[in-house]
């Protein structure tokens, strides 16, 4: 139950004994695992319907239970401010990042099976807001229902971004996006007095990029619906016989149908690799969704060097 839901009860209560008033106080409903009246609000879950879980941003959300009727089953949290028939998601939201917040608050819809998206309820007490780092909770999201549902699904993000879709019933297909991309060219540039040897260790595309590096969280916003977020890992190695090499920011660049585009690295780890000596980096770019995608490495004007990158 959320706090501000108990703070509202107690003072509810301390101000029934203060007035020697027969106040009603709403019940809290019985805790998960605790046996509870049932609730003749509450349809139960349609047919097919089973525990679930998507990853949305630096969200993992757990779907665990689906009802449809006029307010929240018993022992699910809060009770609802919604007044019509409606579709009750019982979830758990966990933030995946150790070090930074999460901010879930619209984007979050529900499919019925016609395509014609329902956003999220308006009641104070569903489970939106700002989430801590590595932090998780448990309740609820309503959505009204005008009509019938024959395939429904909920869909997280907003029109004009990439959207993570999951299917309330039936089997969950595995999603399109983390996609692996098997990079093999390893690339040798020349500038400076430097000699630098840069090996492709892991890449992917990505609706978003998140992870952990050196106590913090890196990471991306969620990607436009016509673009992709680019993650690729790489093994930075100076040879010996130069003076070691400083890598920045403008020395790793997006070409797009072979120009060159303008702006840095969206996350990088770019530092200086000793002679010798080898680094392990990163560079995460926002790529088309389509077209010729490559990264180029080097300083321009000394033959910098391209990788090229497969998109869709």
């Amino acid at each position: 139950m959320p706090a501000s839901t108990v703070t509202k009860r107690l003072a509810v209560a301390g101000l029934c004994l203060a007035l020697l008033a027969g106040c009603k106080i709403d019940p809290v409903g019985p805790l998960s695992g605790e046996s509870g009246d049932a609730d003749a609000g509450a349809a139960g879950a349609p047919d097919g319907f089973s525990a679930r879980s998507v990853a949305y941003m630096n969200a993992d959300i757990d779907v665990t239970g689906m009802s449809v009727g006029t307010r929240v089953p018993a022992g699910w949290g809060a009770d609802s401010t919604l007044t019509k028939k409606a579709v009750y998601l019982r979830v758990k939201v966990t933030n995946r990042l150790q070090h930074a917040m999460l901010l879930l608050d619209d984007g979050i819809y529900l499919d019925p099976g016609d395509g014609k998206e329902i956003p999220l309820g308006d009641s104070d007490d569903d489970i939106t807001g700002a989430f801590d780092p590595g932090a998780g909770a448990e309740g609820w999201y309503a959505f009204e229902l005008p009509g019938t549902m024959t395939a429904p699904a909920l869909v997280l993000g907003k029109p004009d971004a990439r959207r993570e879709r999951l299917p309330l019933t039936g089997n969950v297909p595995a999603p399109e996006y983390p996609k692996t991309l098997n990079l093999t060219s390893t690339l040798t540039v020349r500038y400076d007095d430097c000699v630098l040897t840069v090996k492709p260790e892991k890449a992917y595309l990505a609706h978003w990029v998140g992870f952990e590096h050196e106590g913090i969280s890196e990471h991306t916003e969620q990607a436009a619906k016509d673009r992709l977020k680019l993650y690729l890992g790489v093994t930075l190695t100076a040879a010996a016989s130069s003076n070691g090499c400083f890598v920045y920011d403008q020395d790793v660049r997006l070409v797009v149908d072979g120009k060159l585009q303008s702006g840095l690295p969206e996350l990088s780890s770019a530092n200086k690799v000793d002679a010798g000596a080898s680094s392990h980096d990163y560079v995460v770019f926002d790529v088309p969704a389509s077209g010729q995608v490559a990264v180029e490495w080097g300083r321009q004007g000394s033959a910098p060097q391209r990788l090229t990158i497969p998109v869709p």
